[in-house]
């Protein structure tokens, strides 16, 4: 059984939104995460100053996923309260690791935020096909600062 404290820092730990998603994929490699084309389950988070934002931007991205793709649901859709002010929406979807899918999802995100007043944060993979050291050591060379790794 998975330890509660480890499971809730996977949970924090978001792909930034500005790294190249190539830049993503070769780190992730680089770290030993082998990287398969069964589908993922990514999650993209967004946050929101105000609770009333979230439904509005859900309903948007519902009626949006409605006229794309008919009754065929997406991953789904979260809304938690992080802090004080700040509400998060969390998109869910399956998809493979690969930029002609990603990158228009996360051109979703972007818009849907901008849309609504909030911030794309940026996503993570939730699947764990990989083995959690080689994640972990991306997560850490993802996140080191520009010149520092």
């Amino acid at each position: 059984m998975e330890d509660y404290q480890e499971k809730e820092q996977r949970e924090e730990t978001l792909i930034d939104p500005t790294l190249p998603f190539r830049q993503v994929l070769e780190t992730l490699q680089l770290a030993g995460v082998a990287l398969d084309d069964r589908p993922h389950h990514l999650l993209f988070v967004i946050s929101y100053p105000e609770e009333g934002l979230v439904p509005r931007a859900a309903e948007f991205l519902d009626r949006a996923h409605d006229r794309a793709f008919g009754q065929q649901r997406s991953g789904g859709a979260t809304v938690q309260r992080v802090a004080e002010r700040t509400w998060q929406l969390i998109i869910g979807a399956h998809m493979a690791l690969e930029p002609k899918v990603l990158e228009p999802m996360e051109t979703v995100a972007r818009r849907l935020a901008a849309m609504f007043g909030g911030t794309y944060e940026g996503w993570r993979d939730e699947s764990w096909f990989a083995q959690r050291a080689a994640w972990t050591r991306a997560m850490e060379l993802l996140t080191k600062t520009q010149g520092a790794a």
